[in-house]
């Protein structure tokens, strides 16, 4: 179901990845939202050395960003 004022249906790619269950990377979220049809707003990358970072848009354009903080060392 669509949600309030949304011009799409079901499924997104938000939901495409909360059915994904268990622990991911930024790089496979990323993967599995951009095969479920979400727009690419930047690919993963490493940010400032501490992280990596992706981030997608959905059907309606919302932003979705994608973080994990990298291990040191």
């Amino acid at each position: 179901m669509p949600t309030m004022g949304s011009t799409s249906t079901w499924p997104s790619p938000v939901e495409a990845w909360r059915s994904h269950s268990g622990p991911t990377t930024p790089t496979a979220s990323f993967a599995r939202l951009v095969a479920a049809g979400a727009r690419v707003l930047s690919e993963p990358h490493d940010w400032l050395g501490a992280l990596r970072v992706a981030w997608v848009a959905d059907f309606d354009d919302n932003p979705i960003e994608l973080v994990q903080r990298r291990p040191v060392g």
